[in-house]
């Protein structure tokens, strides 16, 4: 069957009206192709290049973008000392533990003095697990090790260390405020993850049952399984704000309300109360660590705080340290 040509058309205008046609299919491809790679660059853009300097939280005058909140979840995961609950919290808790660091480094200086760089030395000499007689270059080795392990900068990790060092000053000054002696009371608990079962065995308590076999039976307290809910003497000041409370006005023998400490319910027994016993080594740690809480609390208000994070970067930051952990 014959082409049908336009009367008239010569061969010069029918090459060029293909050759325009030609040029519009390129200038389509390549358009198509443009939007192709635009939608590429544009999904890379949100899904790795904003997430890791997306501004997650801010601590006074620090700026913590998702690739440092990431990092530093590394390094409690690897070398924290008491590294992260599970991955379900693993960023919340992150979080914390940078704001608490920024705080320490903020605040506690003007109670405890500063860090010198021979004091940051000296613990890195012992998390490193160098003899105080190392070298220069073993020093310098173990902790270029650690930097590339945990993807901090020596400057992060020294902040970390500083902090630390604070933390544990501020517990010594702390203890150091209670003398010899405190208010204490020897308690039993019953501790249970569901508040109405506390409120039942509480009822039974009040009704005459007997704690300790009660405690034996349904108490969820690994400490005290098998000895009646005895957790021994407690310093006053060493119980949460909520224990606290809860037993600080009750004589012998009285059972408290149902106290809330994270998942958990418990009852307390106050078997018997001493308001000047002698402190033991492990009361003064406690006492350290519950008094420096209280002051962390107090310090956290008066540093600006913002968090902003969404699902997008939390998800960004637990994949990249499940990858790094895995890597």
């Amino acid at each position: 069957m014959a082409t049908y040509r336009p009367p008239g058309e010569s061969r010069r205008a029918r090459e060029e009206r293909d050759r325009r046609r030609e040029r519009l299919v390129i200038y389509g491809v390549v358009g198509v192709l443009a939007v192709a790679v635009l939608v590429v660059l544009v999904g890379l853009y949100f899904t790795q290049y904003l997430p890791p300097r997306a501004h997650i939280l801010s601590v006074g005058d620090a700026d913590y973008d998702a690739s440092a909140v990431a990092r530093r979840a590394l390094y409690e995961m690897r070398h924290g000392d008491e590294g992260l609950s599970g991955f379900d919290v693993a960023v919340s808790e992150t979080l914390e533990l940078i704001e608490d660091t920024e705080v320490v480094l903020a605040r506690a200086p003007a109670v405890v003095g500063d860090v010198s760089d021979d004091d940051v030395r000296a613990t890195l000499f012992e998390r490193l697990a160098l003899e105080p007689e190392a070298t220069e270059g073993e020093f310098i080795d173990a902790l270029a090790e650690l930097l590339t392990d945990s993807r901090l900068s020596r400057t992060e990790v020294e902040a970390i260390v500083t902090a630390n060092i604070l933390v544990g000053r501020l517990r010594d000054t702390f203890v150091d405020e209670y003398g010899e002696v405190t208010a204490q009371v020897l308690l039993s608990r019953i501790r249970l993850a569901d508040e109405a079962a506390a409120a039942e065995i509480r009822e039974q308590v009040t009704g005459g049952a007997d704690f300790a076999e009660l405690a034996d039976e349904r108490s969820s307290d690994v400490a005290s399984s098998g000895a009646g809910g005895d957790i021994g003497w407690y310093p006053l000041a060493a119980l949460s704000p909520e224990a606290r409370a809860a037993v600080a006005e009750l004589p012998r023998d009285a059972v408290s309300a149902i106290v809330r400490d994270g998942p958990f319910y418990d009852v307390y027994l106050v078997r018997e109360r001493d308001d000047a016993r002698a402190i033991d080594e492990g009361q003064r740690e406690s006492l350290g660590a519950a008094r420096f809480t209280e002051w962390l609390e107090a310090e956290r208000k008066t540093v600006e705080v913002d968090v902003d994070l969404s699902p997008g970067e939390e998800r960004w930051i637990l994949d990249r340290l499940i990858s790094d952990l895995g890597s």
